[in-house]
């Protein structure tokens, strides 16, 4: 069986419930610290996790480390990836500097490879800007399939824990926002090969029946309305 790929969103932060847009970066609420310990114990059901990738944001990094504690005390470290940031561009959308976060979180947990300098940059010339976000996920979607080829003989668990926007643009699935700590499972299809340039990822039975109770979901293409997409302009 191939790889699985979960998709997570962050538990509630802050600007989740004052409604707040100017709150910079900001951190979970005690309601998001609960939901990371129901999260943890989903994760417990899959089996050992064997890459965790995180946005870099403090709401993501909080809920990658409470929602996979195994993994943590396994002393695997969880991978910062910017591309995986929230595509607006209002404070609580930017992320902070390496620096102030390996003062919060430490690195003896956490992977900052790939946070290099300019990585909270949202102007029209960055990668990061709201109008790039389809060619971003399109980016993180050929990285997360690189991964999963490289663990295509077994049945490796794969989290990505990230936003409810820019979820939309990873997944494809327009419209139909998760919610705190929600998670769903996909696999690329196919994994080698073939002629899917875009990578796009697929539901798995098991997800859409977890979340819906049937696979009645299985048939139907979900198809952006132009509200929508006005949120995912390609660049």
């Amino acid at each position: 069986m191939p790889p699985t790929i979960h998709v997570i969103r962050h538990a509630e932060a802050a600007h989740n419930v004052a409604k707040d847009a100017t709150l910079r970066d900001p951190k979970l609420t005690e309601t998001g610290l609960s939901q990371c310990e129901k999260l943890a114990s989903e994760v417990a059901k899959l089996g050992p996790i064997e890459v965790v990738l995180c946005s870099p944001m403090k709401r993501t990094i909080q809920t990658a480390l409470a929602g996979f504690p195994d993994y943590v005390r396994s002393k695997k470290r969880i991978v910062l990836l910017p591309d995986l940031q929230e595509s607006g561009k209002e404070p609580c959308d930017i992320g902070s500097t390496r620096e102030e976060l390996e003062r919060e979180f430490g690195r003896a947990r956490l992977d900052y490879s790939f946070v290099a300098p300019g990585w909270t940059d949202k102007t029209p010339s960055s990668r990061y800007a709201p109008q790039c976000v389809l060619k971003r996920a399109r980016a993180t979607r050929l990285f997360l399939r690189t991964v999963a080829q490289r663990h295509r003989d077994t049945d490796a668990h794969i989290a990505v824990v990230t936003h409810g926007t820019y979820i939309g643009a990873l997944t494809r699935t327009y419209g139909q926002l998760f919610g705190n700590t929600e998670m769903r499972s996909f696999r690329f299809d196919p994994l080698v090969g073939g002629d899917d340039i875009d990578a796009l990822l697929v539901e798995t039975p098991s997800s859409i029946a977890r979340r819906d109770g049937n696979t009645s979901f299985l048939s139907k293409i979900p198809i952006p309305q132009k509200k929508t997409l006005r949120f995912f302009k390609k660049s």
